[in-house]
């Protein structure tokens, strides 16, 4: 973030502010997806939850893999 906020004055002054916007839009939308396209992110699950069972025993039940 600090590097963005150094480069975001020169950069509105070389491109305009409006290019300058979007283009920050694109970088952002794009480090949020990016990482969607990697297995590994995708198959993560929740933290094992705690169940009671019957006689009010607490348990914890992990989540089914894919």
């Amino acid at each position: 973030m600090p590097f963005g906020y150094l480069l975001a004055g020169p950069a509105s002054h070389l491109f305009g502010l409006r290019t300058t916007l979007a283009a920050g839009a694109l970088i952002i939308t794009a480090v949020a997806v990016v990482p969607l396209a990697i297995a590994q992110v995708r198959g993560l699950c929740l933290a094992p939850q705690a169940a009671k069972d019957a006689d009010g025993a607490v348990t914890t039940t992990a989540r089914a893999e894919r």
